[in-house]
């Protein structure tokens, strides 16, 4: 019985199976058409799409005959250049102003846009103009140390010389500045100092055997100074003469320094003494 009853199931599944009916032309033209629309929409949307962008957010530049090349406006005076952009339809915007160590006091030293590039009628071009030299007062840095000194002159714009002098300074300061302080100049400028080395020394001549006069003749000259005269009898000897120095000759001494002399003094007189009886 029970076989039975699965049998007749299952043929009468086949059965309403058999039965179901097929997919018409009707059918498949309504899936076609709304392919074919869904298609023309999408175009629609692209071509609204690309004509704004091309005529609202990029629009096309224009045409190559409407361009103008920028002059060349290079030392030319402001009102000149004025003139030849006017006659170029094109105008003149601010003007800047840069020293220069050369080029004269107003004229033209760049601009922008470039000479040769195009641009607009009616477009501004800006241009920058010499000032002329950038000019500085020497300072006055003398008797400062030489560090200092040159920080000064550097930071006033000056690239400095140092030369180095025996003088009577002390040494390691500055006793000469070229140009003079207080002179005006332009930049860029060199500016020379002069930096001591203290004072020179000098080389003690021979004294001996000269007069005393003569002796302090020649120490003056070398810038020395006498410490002592000490004076001796000397048998034989002139009264007056060099016959010692201290230091000895050919000792270096710097400017200033003392020598100590000996000369011949003068022999003590002869005493005549009573003779006794004899």
């Amino acid at each position: 019985m029970l076989g039975e009853s699965l049998r007749r199931r299952r043929v009468g599944r086949a059965g309403r199976a058999g039965r179901a009916r097929p997919a018409g032309p009707g059918a498949r033209g309504n899936g076609l058409r709304w392919v074919l629309a869904a298609a023309a929409v999408g175009v629609v949307g692209f071509s609204l799409g690309y004509a704004c962008a091309v005529t609202v957010l990029f629009p096309g530049g224009e045409p190559m005959e409407s361009f103008i090349t920028v002059p060349n406006l290079s030392r030319l005076t402001v009102p000149a250049a004025q003139e030849l952009l006017a006659g170029s339809q094109l105008a003149l915007a601010e003007v800047d102003t840069l020293t220069h160590p050369s080029i004269p006091v107003g004229e033209i030293l760049a601009q922008g846009p470039l000479p040769g590039q195009l641009t607009l009628p009616g477009r501004a071009v800006r241009v920058t103009v010499s000032g002329g030299p950038d000019l500085r007062t020497v300072p006055d840095v003398r008797q400062l140390p030489r560090r200092a000194a040159e920080t000064i002159l550097e930071t006033s714009g000056f690239t400095v010389q140092t030369d180095t002098v025996y003088a009577d300074a002390e040494p390691g300061r500055v006793v000469s500045v070229s140009p003079e302080a207080g002179r005006e100049v332009a930049l860029p400028y060199d500016v020379r100092i002069q930096v001591s080395l203290g004072p020179a020394q000098v080389e003690l001549s021979l004294l001996l055997t000269l007069p005393l006069e003569a002796a302090l003749a020649t120490l003056d000259s070398l810038g020395l100074t006498v410490s002592e005269i000490e004076r001796r009898p000397w048998a034989g000897a002139v009264p007056g003469t060099v016959i010692g120095q201290e230091p000895a000759a050919g000792t270096l001494l710097d400017r200033g320094a003392a020598v100590r002399l000996i000369v011949v003094g003068e022999p003590p007189e002869a005493r005549n003494f009573p003779r006794g009886d004899p």
